[in-house]
């Protein structure tokens, strides 16, 4: 049976991906894996970026950043739930993982851990300088995962 893997982040949530990834997992009768990526860096720079503003003082509890984080867990477990629901109201097998750190490693992880046959993932518009220095974290993704990827634009 195949498997198919659906990633979504705390920055990039694209409906059409979502729906892509039923269809196929529906379409080849395989499981279908959805993985929610939590980037502790994106809390890192709300917290950052509220302190420059002066939203916050000189230094900002790390309960914040907690705060932020748990806010994201509780996003990602609801927008898996909702993937789950649509899933299995087609009779699709899904499991969800909501887990924080490196995209492209915790991607490769999953891909590796399930056998993933295909992977649909969401790219979210980024600068062009940024890509340039750092990189794209999509790039290395395809570049690394032994199985096709569909990119969804945000």
């Amino acid at each position: 049976m195949k498997n198919i893997l659906l990633v979504l982040t705390t920055t990039c949530q694209v409906d059409r991906a979502i729906e892509l990834a039923i269809e196929k997992a529906k379409n080849e009768k395989a499981n279908l894996t959805a993985l929610f990526i939590i980037d502790s860096s994106v809390s890192e720079s709300v917290v950052s970026k509220m302190s420059d503003l002066g939203f916050l003082g000189d230094r900002p509890s790390s309960e914040l950043t907690h705060a932020i984080l748990k806010e994201y867990r509780d996003q990602g477990n609801k927008k898996l739930d909702e993937v789950k629901w649509l899933a299995e109201c087609l009779g699709i097998s899904c499991q969800t993982f909501v887990e924080e750190g490196d995209y492209t490693e915790l991607a490769l992880k999953k891909i590796a851990r399930f056998n993933i046959d295909y992977a649909v993932v969401t790219r979210c518009k980024s600068s062009t300088i940024s890509s340039f220095l750092f990189g794209s974290a999509m790039d290395r993704l395809v570049s690394k995962a032994g199985c096709k990827i569909e990119i969804v634009e945000e």
